[in-house]
């Protein structure tokens, strides 16, 4: 069985959603994934996690707990990820996500896309493993699993948008430093002219 975020009861909510003004709160794991071009405008509208599931699942809770209206809210989570699929500087957009690196996974979840970039199958978990074929998922990165679950029992639209950096390999620490300054232009960029003024 997969969670699915396309339910009539979450369809209905969006629809009532696109009547009013929306206020979109951005996930980043690191701060080094924050272009310095946000701080111009949007810093309030950024939350740094820190790596892995567990961060991300307090910081999006604790986001939550403050501020308890949530009538109007899309969460967005903009970060890197490692891919064998996806070329190194492709950005993907995630739509199913899975928990991996633990014996007993939770349920995958599905959600609706809301662009037009490649979409992706991403591993949340927080060793770095290697990919292949035989695997559900083609991205795999460190928080997205976590952000979505969280979003899903509460209703809340959720997207993730991932820059591939490496291809989750031995090199996967090197490659990402190297790509990340690009990562982050490449972030900005798409949130101002594709996410900034959307309605979800």
């Amino acid at each position: 069985m997969i969670l699915s975020l396309t339910s009539q009861k979450y369809t209905h909510l969006l629809n009532i959603r696109m009547n009013h003004k929306e206020k979109k709160q951005i996930f980043f794991a690191l701060k080094d994934e924050v272009s310095p071009e946000f701080l111009k405008g949007d810093a309030n509208n950024i939350t740094i996690m820190g790596m892995g599931k567990l961060n991300a699942a307090i910081a999006l809770t604790n986001y939550l707990q403050e501020n308890p209206n949530h009538k109007d809210l899309v969460i967005i989570n903009l970060g890197t990820a490692g891919s064998r699929k996806f070329p190194v500087g492709t950005l993907v957009e995630i739509t199913d996500f899975f928990e991996r690196g633990i014996i007993f996974r939770s349920q995958p979840i599905k959600i609706n896309a809301w662009t037009e970039i490649p979409k992706g199958k991403c591993g949340s978990g927080d060793l770095v493993e290697e990919l292949n074929e035989s695997l559900p998922w083609d991205c795999v990165d460190m928080e997205a699993y976590s952000l979505a679950k969280i979003c899903y029992q509460k209703n809340i639209p959720f997207v993730s948008i991932k820059y591939i950096t490496d291809v989750s390999d031995d090199n996967v620490k090197n490659d990402w430093k190297k790509n990340l300054g690009l990562a982050s232009a490449e972030l900005f960029q798409f949130w101002t002219k594709q996410l900034k003024n959307k309605s979800f």
